[in-house]
This record gives structure tokens, sequence and C-alpha cells, in this order.
């Protein structure tokens, strides 16, 4: 017979110090981007568990601790550099001889203004369901009404779908959600991505479905695939 002996490494699950951090606008499962527009709150988080955290943003002067920081940079254009200094002060040297307890880490955020923003524009598609039925969806900046102060809203324009359009949006880089009712009567929202690509979008909403004698039947989730034009 043989006798097997298990060999424990001491070093799984070990990790060296490390000052990466995310930059987002704090909306689950979206694609993590260093691309901004303006007038968005961003959220900074280190992605490990330190014992001190300096976050430099810019030129400011200051330093701001904490594992998360939240911060708006109002109506800038432009590139901000953000580097974070991490230290942790229980190292295991037997596993990471050159680890010194210190990491720093930049990135660097790119706002850009609602103009140059990457889904404007006309798509030529049809629905995930009936690609025989082929329609064009436009989607515009345009003035809100007084109760936003006249700030920009998005509008998509689509012929498909019924009484007001897409309204009363927020934007997370190549996504963007209604933020309200866009129909009284709809129970769900609905949102787009820009595929990576860059120029295929996908557009979910709900649809409205009418029985034999034309009477309103239910709301039926549909999904649009088109194509910048």
């Amino acid at each position: 017979s043989s006798c097997h002996k298990e060999v424990h490494d001491s070093c799984a699950g070990q990790k060296e110090t490390s000052a990466d951090f995310t930059m987002d606008e704090g909306l689950a499962n979206v694609t993590m981007s260093d691309t901004f527009l303006n007038n968005n709150i961003i959220y900074f988080t280190c992605k490990q568990d330190l014992d001190s955290y300096r976050w430099h943003v810019g030129n400011d002067p200051r330093y701001f601790g904490g594992k998360k920081l939240k911060l708006s940079f109002g109506n800038y254009t432009g590139d901000i550099k953000i580097t974070l200094v991490g230290h942790k002060s229980n190292i295991n040297h037997n596993c990471f001889p050159k680890d010194d307890g210190y990491d720093t880490l930049t990135r660097y955020l790119h706002f850009i203004d609602n103009s140059q923003w990457s889904c404007l524009g006309s798509y030529q598609g049809h629905l995930e369901s009936n690609i025989s039925d082929t329609f064009t969806v436009v989607i515009k900046w345009r003035k809100g009404p007084p109760a936003n102060n006249g700030d920009s809203d998005l509008a998509v324009i689509n012929p498909r779908f019924p009484g007001d359009n897409f309204r009363n949006v927020a934007v997370y880089g190549t996504y963007f959600f209604t933020m309200g009712g866009y129909a009284s009567s709809n129970p769900e929202p609905y949102g787009g991505e820009l595929l990576s690509d860059r120029r295929t979008i996908t557009l979910n909403y709900f649809q409205e479905i009418y029985d034999d004698n034309n009477h309103f039947k239910e709301w039926k989730n549909v999904k649009f695939i088109g194509k910048k034009q």
C-alpha cells in the first residue's frame, strides 16, 4: 500500500497589498468605464480591505480617506487624475517577500458633455421577435420640462411605442434607463445599451398587446436591435 500526504499551501487565499479600485456611477451590473457624462456623481471603491486609504484627486491639495469615495465634478469636461495610495500593516512576508504594505494606483477620469455621448444617433433595426418589421429609433437630447430647470433630457423616439416617448433618463456610460414613468399604465421601466462595436444598440421596452376585439390584453417585453446609420 502507499501513503498519500496532503500538502497544505499556506499562501492559498492570501493577497499582496493592492490599491486597485473601480470607478462607476453606482449602478449594478453595468460595465465599468473611464468615460462619463459631466454632472454625474462618480463612485470610487478600493477592491481590497486595507488599513488606510489616501485618495488624491486632480490638482486638489487635499486627500480623502476611506475605502469608498463619492464625488461630483459639476459640468467639467476633460481628464482628471485619480490616485489611491493604500497601506496594509499585516503583511505575510513568507508569501510576498517584496510586499512593503504600500501600493499606489492611478487612473484617469474622462468627462464628456452631452453632445459627445456615443449613444446619440439614428438606429435602423427590428424587434428580436420579428426581424421582418424594420423601423428606425432616434436617440437625441432635448430640453426638459421647467421642473428640470431647462436641463437637457434624453429622448428616445420609437415609432412602435405608444404614447409618450422615453423621457426622464439616467445615463451610465453606454447604458440608459428611465428615471420615472414614460407611460402611466406601463408596469416596468425600460432602457438600452450601446454594444462594444459602438454601432449596435439594444433597447428593451414593453409593448401593448390587444385581443381580437382590439381590447388591451397585456404588456409584453420586447427587444429592439438596431445599427447606427
